[in-house]
């Protein structure tokens, strides 16, 4: 790969998380606010905090949240909801052990 189209790749996949970035805060203060705390805006935010979290390093993830303010818990619920079953039945099956 030619080192300008590397340097395109890689513009592509920042403008892309920095998208996600802004989706998950806009989610997130809708959330903040519903009076209920709707499942649908939960599956939102968990969409979009997946999208956030796969773009960054390991330990990033956790420092963004912290810096947007993002409740630590409600963002692993949110995420758990939009995770296919199959990781969720894995994950339980190890803890009973």
């Amino acid at each position: 790969m030619s080192q300008q189209v590397e340097i395109q790749h890689v513009e592509t996949q920042q403008a892309e998380l920095s998208q996600a970035q802004q989706s998950a805060i806009s989610l997130w203060e809708i959330d903040k606010a519903a009076f209920s705390r709707s499942q649908v805006t939960a599956r939102e935010l968990g969409e979009a905090l997946t999208k956030v979290k796969g773009g960054m390093l390991y330990g990033q993830y956790t420092n963004w949240l912290k810096e947007n303010a993002i409740d630590r818990n409600r963002a692993n619920y949110c995420t758990r909801l939009v995770r296919p079953k199959k990781d969720a039945l894995r994950s339980r099956s190890i803890r009973r052990f």
